[in-house]
């Protein structure tokens, strides 16, 4: 995803208690200096599976972050700045006001197939 209007210590912040995140920092860019982030869950001892996305079928884990945890994490990234700007696959976010308007709309994004339907709320090991 690419985050712009932020500092990489804002991402790291918003990250914490969250996620690992790997921030590749991109040039000027629509007046913009932005970073190209990829979120990955954390596996803290007591909860193996926190924020942990699974694949279409459930039967297999997915070195991902699940949408609970893209939820969590971009919940504390428009605490920390509001006027941030987020681009995802699923939707984009400008601002606090576009993340609370668009993100739950996301939670059926089909991320399976015809034959294995699985909405993105829907893929997660977290039980949230």
């Amino acid at each position: 995803m690419l985050i712009y209007k932020v500092t990489e210590e804002q991402l790291r912040k918003a990250a914490e208690g969250v996620c690992v995140i790997e921030a590749e920092r991109m040039g000027v860019t629509n007046r913009a200096t932005g970073f190209r982030v990829k979120c990955l869950p954390l596996k803290p001892a007591d909860d193996p599976h926190f924020f942990q996305r699974r694949n279409r079928t459930g039967d297999r884990w997915v070195h991902a972050l699940c949408w609970h945890g893209f939820e969590a994490f971009f919940k504390a990234l428009f605490d920390i700045n509001p006027e941030a700007k987020a681009i995802t696959m699923m939707a984009t976010y400008d601002g606090r006001d576009g993340f609370l308007e668009n993100y739950p709309k996301t939670a059926d994004f089909e991320l399976g197939s015809r034959m294995f339907p699985c909405p993105a709320a829907d893929a997660c090991l977290c039980e949230r």
